[in-house]
Parts: C-alpha cells; sequence; structure tokens
C-alpha cells in the first residue's frame, strides 16, 4: 500500500473511508482491504462448516443439511457484497 502521505511510491491510492490516528496526520486506514480479508476469512470459515458437516452425515441420511444450505447461501453472497462495497468507494 502507500508507503506514506508525503513520500514513498503511492502505489495504492486508497480514499479516506476513515480518517486516520492523530499521531500520524494524513493517514489513511486500510478499511477497504481489510474488509475484503474479512470476507475471505468469513468465507473460508462456512466452507470449513460444511466440510465437518460431511464427517457427520450418514450415507443416505445428513441432519446437517441445512448448515450446508444456509453456509452455501451466505458464502456465496459475501463475494458480492464484498467487491459491490469496493466498487463503491473506489468508483470502479
Amino acid at each position: 500500500m502507500a508507503s506514506g502521505p508525503h513520500c514513498g511510491l503511492s502505489e495504492l491510492r486508497l480514499p479516506a473511508v476513515q480518517p486516520g490516528s492523530s499521531a500520524i496526520p494524513g493517514k489513511i486506514n486500510p478499511i477497504l482491504p481489510e474488509f475484503m480479508i474479512h470476507m475471505a476469512m468469513t468465507a473460508c470459515g462456512r466452507a470449513a462448516a460444511i466440510r465437518m458437516t460431511q464427517d457427520h452425515g450418514e450415507l443416505d441420511y445428513s441432519p446437517w443439511q441445512w448448515v450446508v444450505i444456509v453456509n452455501l447461501l451466505d458464502m456465496m453472497a459475501l463475494p458480492d457484497s464484498g467487491i459491490s462495497s469496493l466498487r463503491r468507494y473506489l468508483r470502479l
């Protein structure tokens, strides 16, 4: 990311969504990249929950199908909300 407000390469310019600290004037907190990392971690956690249901299901009967369905639907919605937020703030 950008090395600083007045020096560095400025290879990535983040919009000022949340002000930085008072100790470092001009600092921009990396809210958007952290949000995307949060989305990825949430998706990984939901995938792990789906994998665990396979360990506890029988051949033809699985009482954990609702866990699979809920987590799968939520996993499919995560990238959409993350990318739309990223587009809105970066104006892509």
